[in-house]
């Protein structure tokens, strides 16, 4: 689904389609399922996201914690609140889900939060285009055998959960057989 429209709460811009989050015109760094976690929260509006919502929108077809889910809360809360004294764009529910309880305003494409053309949209504009050493690492990063980092969660396949599974039966049969020997 292609996004005609910017999502704007506070000094924040996010823009879906490039896939960035603006402040005040300044780019700011979020992992890829960051980025879609905070789209998520944005597009439902103020209302109760289930935590399996989230899941199943941000990782799609994988078994994920939910530490994962809640890393990236945290993550987006140190973003959004970094050097403000804002500090609940992030609503978590207890044992339910979260909610995103900023205002928030979808903005057409070259338009200010208030409708109207001018030097934000612009400020935005220009942050879109990716610097020439972004451009670089988009051509290598996809040859470089990159590890996981403790920021981008490593999902587990249906096959490997089996294959864990069954070694720890294993052992466990073993460690039994041992024990009443």
């Amino acid at each position: 689904m292609a996004h005609q429209h910017i999502y704007a709460f506070g000094a924040f811009r996010l823009d879906p389609q490039q896939k960035i989050l603006l402040r005040d015109g300044e780019r700011l760094p979020l992992h890829p399922k960051t980025f879609a976690t905070l789209l998520a929260l944005l597009e439902s509006s103020g209302a109760v996201i289930t935590k399996d919502d989230l899941l199943a929108q941000v990782w799609p077809g994988t078994f994920v914690e939910e530490s994962s889910l809640t890393k990236n809360i945290s993550l987006l809360r140190k973003t959004l609140n970094n050097g403000h004294a804002h500090s609940d764009y992030i609503e978590t529910i207890p044992t339910v889900g979260y909610r995103f309880v900023e205002p928030v305003q979808q903005v057409e494409r070259g338009e200010t939060a208030s409708g109207r053309q001018g030097d934000g949209a612009k400020a935005e504009q220009r942050e879109t285009l990716p610097p020439l050493a972004s451009r670089f690492r988009a051509l290598l990063l996809p040859r470089l055998r990159v590890a996981p980092s403790p920021h981008r969660p490593v999902a587990l396949s249906p096959h490997r959960i089996w294959l864990w599974g069954a070694l720890a039966l294993v052992l466990f049969v073993g460690a039994s057989l041992a024990w009443f020997k």
